[in-house]
């Protein structure tokens, strides 16, 4: 992605201010359903200590973004200068978010870990030691069936599976890691920050010592997530409608993570005790029933080891940006953007590698795609394809069927996985 984006846009942002936020000229691209927004946030401290990593700016921070640079450019301010300050004011300082990651600051004592007298000095004479960035450091959105657009909070591995999300992770948040303190503490806002930046670890971007785990998303919005999250409430002071009681269990797991890391760095500080299981909650929609019978014994599904090639193409099928879901000793099942693909174990070799694709998939697009493979000329049947329609084959029970296709060999694994993401099912 372009380095010099802010002499692209700047006369667009000197002209309209804020106002921009909705103006197609600061559009940096468009592909598909996915849109992202120029935004002047290119300022990387490499001195920090600590980086906070969100999601992507919203609309708030790219009208407060561009207001400040349209008054510090009508003041003369030289470039760099300039993009440091709009950096710091958009450094997750509103009053929609500040509020509660004091709260988390102060609850793992970051003060301590940071030798500051308060965290918040971190927005002001401390900043020195702080850097906010976001996965997608431009403003990415998605369109909406209406015609508008919504900021975008998907899964990590959807970003992945869009080209222009993926470019924009890699060129202007990972390209940065190299840049900044290599002791550097790392936190993420949410579960999609979190999943980056332990893709980050895996790929040997970041240490494990660095990412310390997630908080829970600090939007005042977010209702009683926060307070459950550190702690402030529990499962029981939850009214029975709200939507958090069902997200306790995740909360503290993020909790507990954070807790560890955290007393860890502060020495000889005990750390703060893991919360008890949660029990499942009832699903309010079902009646009360009859006693459940007692669960059959799952059957046991020990995935067969895999040899060394299919163990290769399974790390590049996730680096693409699809999400191992399971596996057993007959497919790998992988998901992206709500699409499934599945890896035939049996069938996969250095120059082949057999997949199963969804079977509303038009065929003669597999083929397009497949340039240096082949499509199967019919539908072929495979009863571990929970996620795929079934028919009636030659048994008596239906059973699941798909598109097999062949790719060939490792280097086209990518590029196929990417295509079939853009291609459009048929109707059922």
């Amino acid at each position: 992605m372009d380095p010099t984006l802010f002499e692209r846009y700047s006369p667009a942002i000197r002209r309209l201010g804020a106002a921009g936020a909705d103006s197609p000229e600061l559009v940096i691209e468009e592909n598909g359903r996915d849109i992202l927004r120029y935004i002047p946030f290119e300022h990387v401290n490499a001195d920090a200590k600590l980086v906070i990593v969100g999601i992507t700016p919203g609309p708030n921070q790219l009208r407060l973004a561009y207001s400040e640079a349209q008054r510090l450019m009508a003041a003369g301010t030289p470039t760099s200068t300039l993009l440091h300050e709009v950096k710091k004011l958009g450094a997750f300082g509103g009053s929609a978010m500040r509020p509660n990651l004091l709260r988390y600051l102060r609850h793992f004592k970051f003060d301590k870990i940071l030798g500051i007298a308060d965290v918040e000095s971190l927005w002001a004479e401390n900043a020195g030691l702080f850097h906010a960035t976001s996965v997608i450091p431009n403003a990415a959105f998605t369109a909406t069936p209406a015609g508008g657009e919504s900021m975008f909070a998907g899964s990590f591995a959807y970003l992945m599976a869009s080209p222009l999300f993926r470019q924009c992770f890699m060129d202007r948040f990972v390209s940065t890691l190299r840049q900044i303190n290599p002791n550097a503490l790392y936190v993420g806002l949410g579960d999609c920050p979190a999943d980056a930046l332990q893709w980050c670890v895996d790929n040997g971007y970041l240490q494990a010592r660095q990412f310390l785990g997630a908080f829970c998303h600090p939007s005042t919005s977010g209702g009683s997530a926060p307070s459950v999250y550190i702690r402030d409430k529990t499962l029981s002071d939850l009214k029975p409608t709200d939507p958090v009681r069902h997200r306790v269990a995740k909360l503290d797991q993020a909790y507990a993570r954070m807790a560890r890391a955290t007393a860890l760095l502060l020495g000889n500080a005990a750390p703060i005790p893991e919360p008890p299981p949660v029990a499942p909650l009832p699903n309010p929609i079902q009646p009360a029933l009859a006693p459940t019978p007692a669960p059959k014994p799952a059957r046991k599904t020990v995935a067969a080891p895999c040899d060394e090639f299919t163990e290769k193409v399974i790390r590049q099928i996730q680096q693409s940006g699809y999400l191992l879901v399971k596996q057993n000793k007959y497919l790998a099942e992988f998901c992206a953007a709500g699409h499934t693909v599945y890896l035939l174990k049996a069938k996969t070799r250095v120059d082949h590698i057999g997949l199963m694709v969804h079977p509303n998939l038009n065929r003669a697009d597999l083929v397009e795609l497949l340039a240096h493979g082949s499509v199967s000329t019919d539908h072929r049947h495979h009863s571990n394809m929970s996620k795929f329609p079934s028919k009636l084959h030659t048994g008596k029970l239906p059973i699941t069927y798909a598109w097999q296709v062949s790719v060939g060999g490792l280097a086209q694994v990518s590029a196929v996985l990417e295509g079939l993401l853009k291609i459009k099912p048929l109707a059922s």
